[in-house]
Order: structure tokens, then C-alpha cells, then sequence
């Protein structure tokens, strides 16, 4: 379920991306008049993507992190690759293939925004801190998600950092960030 919550936001977030790239392009606008609308932008994505991670089906009763933070150990995931190879395997023998699939791709293409919208929020910001940041977070995140009632899973820090790095290697070739004339 928060994986379609997840992909929900990444198809809004690549929507109005796309109608900011427009808008940049048909009235030239200068980049730092934009700058704080995609500010804007950037906490809300943030927002939107901490919630989907950290708070379990969307339940703000104060209480429910108390009861709920029993999560056992075993439950944890801390053998990289393991879930990707279930899934990848589920998918090709046909089981909860739809699933899979969304979480796999919901994974890696959840963080991919991050560090292009710290490049358009801080256009200043070094391209080190485009890829140090967002590896940082998602680590925070799926620490954070132990003492919430989710479950640790080092599958998700190894597909929302490649998505990451994606993001950030898109941002050093500056393949992502149009040129405009300030």
C-alpha cells in the first residue's frame, strides 16, 4: 500500500516537473525567481516522502507507534540482495508479480528526485552533497522505520540509493537542470 502512495508521488512530482521545465523554457524566466517555488517543491516531496516511509498506514493516533514498535528481529532483512532476488524471482515465476514489481521499481525510483531537487533548491550546493545527502537520509529513514513498527530491510537502502545515485549522476552531467540566462 505505501508503495503505491510512493509511485503516486513520483509521477506527481515528475508531472510538475515537467510543467516547471515548460514554464522555464516558454518565459524565460531567470532561475532565481523559480527558485523559491521549487524550494517549496522540495519540502513538500521531503514531507510526502517521510510520511510515506516512516509513519505505517498513515495512523496518527499518539499511540500507535507505542504499541506497534514491537517488531522482532527476525523480521529484519539485513542480507543484501535477499528481497530483490525473491522478488525478482516472484516476478519471473509469476507470484504477486504486480507487487514486486511496484516495490522494486517504487524502491529505486523513490529517491531519485532528491538530489536534483537540492541542485534546484540550493543551485550552489556541491554535487558531492547531491549524492552524500539523500544516502544519509535514506539510512536515517530505514533506522527510524525499526522504532515505528516497519521492518529493516538493507534491500531498501541498496535500491533507493542506486535511485539516488541516479538522481545524482544525472545532476553532475547536468542532464536534468535546463541552462537559463539570469
Amino acid at each position: 500500500m505505501f508503495v503505491e502512495k510512493l509511485i503516486n508521488t513520483i509521477v506527481l512530482f515528475v508531472f510538475f516537473y515537467i510543467i516547471y521545465i515548460g514554464w522555464l523554457y516558454i518565459t524565460k524566466t531567470p532561475q532565481k525567481k523559480i527558485t523559491k517555488c521549487i524550494q517549496i517543491t522540495s519540502v513538500l516531496y521531503l514531507s510526502i516522502l517521510v510520511s510515506v516511509l516512516i509513519i505505517p498506514s498513515w495512523n496518527f493516533s499518539p499511540f500507535y507507534f507505542v504499541l506497534s514498535s514491537n517488531s522482532h528481529f527476525e523480521d529484519f532483512n539485513y542480507i543484501p540482495f535477499k528481497t530483490i532476488f525473491t522478488q525478482l524471482s516472484n516476478i519471473v515465476n509469476d507470484i504477486d508479480r504486480l507487487y514486486c514489481l511496484k516495490n522494486l521499481i517504487g524502491n529505486l525510483f523513490a529517491f531519485l528526485p532528491f538530489p536534483i531537487l537540492i541542485k534546484l533548491s540550493i543551485p550552489q550546493a556541491k554535487t558531492y552533497l547531491c549524492f552524500f545527502v539523500p544516502i544519509v537520509l535514506i539510512v536515517l529513514i530505514e533506522c527510524i522505520q525499526t522504532k515505528v513498527g516497519r521492518v529493516f530491510d538493507v534491500d531498501d537502502i541498496i535500491l533507493n540509493s542506486l535511485g539516488a545515485i541516479v538522481g545524482g549522476i544525472f545532476v553532475k552531467c547536468n542532464l536534468i537542470i535546463p541552462k537559463t540566462e539570469t
